[in-house]
């Protein structure tokens, strides 16, 4: 086990063994779920701050010290000027597009529509 961990450590500091092969897939696909769905929770806050006329930046700290503190708000804020160093958000970009496409009331299916739109386009 150790030397199959050796041979991962250039993927990550993290290395957890999850069981019989194929394990480690399902427990990743879990994560990724509450990654998405904490993702999409984070967003729609600071839509609805927005919104209500409250500012992103408050929200940004009190969350930050609250029962919302998540990775997604420090690692995908999607509120510009709340951190000096924000990585782009595609999804965000994505859904602003489908906005402008007409999309705006439809599921994440609006992004898969866009996507086929553009792939059109090409």
């Amino acid at each position: 086990m150790t030397s199959i961990a050796n041979s991962f450590g250039y993927r990550g500091t993290n290395i957890i063994h999850c069981g019989p092969i194929g394990m480690g897939e399902t427990v990743n696909l879990a994560n990724n779920l509450v990654a998405g769905v904490s993702m999409v929770a984070v967003t729609e806050a600071f839509a609805l701050d927005v919104a209500k006329g409250a500012t992103p930046r408050v929200l940004f700290d009190m969350m930050s010290k609250a029962s919302g503190n998540c990775w997604t708000l420090h690692a995908r804020c999607p509120a510009s000027g709340v951190l000096s160093e924000r990585p782009v958000n595609d999804g965000t970009r994505q859904y602003a597009a489908t906005s402008r496409q007409g999309y705006a009331r439809l599921d994440f299916s609006a992004v898969a529509k866009l996507l086929q739109a553009n792939e059109s386009m090409k």
